[in-house]
């Protein structure tokens, strides 16, 4: 993987080390975040800039079900980070989400790919029947869309997944 290489400045041995780990390409995200303090020590802005970046993008918006690993290509769009600024992120994490929601959908599934947040914020907006929350009235334009609505954990854990899927199948074709 050269792009850990140049964008990282990790060796080829380090490099390789690290993928055959992984048995691909991916590395760990406390792989990532060594490097990442190593590159604070060593003052190199740039390479601490895109393993900051990159981490983000493995926690969040492109999130996996190891919750510990993160696939290489998404470096790429850190190559030049001068453009990532007019990436459209949103529409890529949701590209993302949605190609993990089908196996999401199977029965015996018990977890979701994806920025979750988005998710959730996405189903507040749009199906209030399925999901309880309060609109927070001090809620402002400025602050992030998901600060607009207050879900309270009691409510949100005595809710069972049999009355999720049985809200969710209650939804008409008028409703969405």
């Amino acid at each position: 993987m050269l792009m850990l290489v140049d964008l990282l400045l990790v060796s080829g041995e380090v490099d390789r080390a690290e993928t055959a780990h992984c048995h691909g390409p991916y590395i760990r995200l406390s792989w990532l975040r060594d490097i990442y303090q190593r590159r604070c020590q060593a003052g190199h802005w740039t390479a601490i800039a895109r393993a900051y970046l990159f981490h983000l993008l493995g926690c969040t918006l492109f999130a996996n079900k190891s919750a510990t690993h993160v696939h290489v290509v998404f470096l790429d769009a850190l190559c030049d980070l001068g453009q990532t600024g007019r990436y459209a992120w949103g529409v890529a994490a949701l590209v993302h989400m949605y190609d993990h929601l089908n196996d999401a959908c199977i029965s015996t599934s018990r977890q979701l790919v994806g920025y979750i947040t988005l998710l959730q914020c996405w189903i507040y907006k749009h199906f209030s029947s399925v999901a309880e929350c309060i609109a927070d009235p001090d809620y402002d334009e400025v602050s992030p869309r998901v600060c607009w609505w207050i879900a309270m954990k009691v409510t949100m854990k005595t809710i069972s997944t049999a009355t999720y899927r049985e809200r969710l199948d209650q939804i008409r074709i008028l409703d969405v």
